[in-house]
């Protein structure tokens, strides 16, 4: 999809060439000193701030804004390191209670494998996949070694009989996430968790559990990013850093093979050519073969993600990631099931704790009033896309822009 990006403002490009690599330039390409609060706040609601923070010239920076990057630096640093002595112990007491194997999901998986060190990438909490039929036992296990259940209620009530990990508190105040799968049963993917087991791989210098295969993270990623509507950098810099180091170890056959399976060659698609567009991925074309047709892909081109991201507007109005669930969908029978979680509330949805205020009737006129909106955003955007073209057509005959 050709032409995702016009013309962001100099903010935006400067956070976008400093999380380029290579870099050429790492003086903040003519930022103003007012210029810096406004690029690590964005920076930071996309949480891309430590890829950022990487990428500057200490000595090139206003002095009021280099102490707070060291800083900053130093902090991250800390809790990539903090982190992994967590999940040594996590893993650690899982595996003393007999369940195999342990496979790391995102952060320290990522960090190691496609940054290549610690505090290079920012994460919530930590996540563990084990097999189905282990998880009981693993929770135990981490209740045994000190952790707890962050909402036992919750976790009661939701997620047992509707989701598919369970939220701890370590006894430093950490969350880890533990995993039996890696969705539910109305997302409009299927992942499946018993493929990722079998190909997660060995971690060096670790016995205690297994990294997710570079391919499996990729898909992870694509599905995390579908999940949120391409609402943040993070997964298009993860999926760029993955490609760059990573990128001649994964059989691409492979990779498409289970992204068409499991429903998300669509979104994988759109993550790396936001990754090329954005960041200049190399060798990113082989997933053209992904890319929707016909009338999902002119519904996607007229959104324009790469602006949506951008402009922040996929993260403040997180609806439309319901819109990008219909577009990419990996077939009938997912978009199917993208069109029925867009008009009605899912199980889990009816289920979750918050929503308990909300009876079906209010669920359901919720509900009408995002279809609406979410009608009437597709529809303003495909007559501005028909614009544009038009316009394009017309600055082709004449050499001049419509005025």
């Amino acid at each position: 999809m050709s032409g995702l990006l016009r013309q962001p403002d100099p903010i935006d490009r400067a956070l976008l060439s400093l999380l380029r690599l290579p870099a050429a330039a790492r003086a903040g390409h003519g930022l103003r000193p007012a210029d810096w609060p406004i690029l690590l706040e964005r920076a930071r609601r996309h949480h891309v701030t430590p890829q950022l923070l990487a990428g500057l010239d200490l000595e090139a920076l206003p002095p009021e804004v280099r102490s707070r990057v060291r800083e900053q630096r130093r902090a991250f640093t800390l809790r990539s390191l903090l982190d992994a002595e967590e999940l040594q112990r996590a893993a650690a007491a899982i595996r003393a209670a007999g369940i195999r194997p342990v496979v790391v999901l995102k952060g320290p998986a990522l960090d190691t494998l496609a940054y290549g060190g610690p505090g290079l990438r920012s994460a919530a909490d930590l996540d563990l996949l084990v097999p189905r039929v282990g998880a009981d036992e693993a929770c135990a296990a981490l209740g045994a070694a000190g952790w707890r259940l962050r909402d036992p209620e919750q976790s009661r009530r939701f997620h047992r009989p509707h989701h598919f990990h369970d939220i701890f508190v370590s006894p430093r105040g950490g969350l880890l996430e533990l995993h039996w799968d890696l969705g539910r049963a109305t997302d409009p993917f299927h992942l499946s968790a018993e493929a990722f087991l079998a190909r997660a791989r060995p971690a060096d210098g670790h016995q205690e559990w297994l990294w997710t295969s570079p391919a499996d993270l990729l898909l992870h990623g694509a599905a995390q990013a579908l999940l949120e509507g391409y609402a943040r950098l993070l997964r298009v810099c993860d999926a760029d850093r993955l490609l760059r180091r990573l990128g001649t170890e994964i059989d691409l056959e492979e990779l498409r093979g289970a992204a068409q399976r499991s429903g998300l060659g669509p979104a994988l698609w759109l993550l790396v050519e936001l990754a090329r567009e954005l960041l200049d991925t190399p060798g990113a074309t082989w997933a053209s073969e992904l890319a929707p047709r016909g009338p999902a892909r002119l519904a996607l081109q007229a959104l324009d993600p790469a602006r949506l991201l951008l402009s922040r507007q996929a993260l403040n109005h997180s609806s439309l990631r319901r819109l990008y669930a219909v577009w990419l969908a990996g077939g009938p029978s997912y978009r199917r099931r993208a069109i029925v979680a867009l008009l009605w509330p899912t199980p889990a949805e009816r289920a979750w704790p918050a929503a308990g205020v909300w009876t079906l009737p209010a669920q359901l006129l919720r509900r009408a009033v995002t279809l609406v909106k979410l009608g009437g955003f597709q529809a303003l955007s495909l007559v501005a896309h028909a614009w544009r073209r038009a316009g394009g057509a017309h600055a082709g005959r004449d050499g001049r822009a419509p005025r």
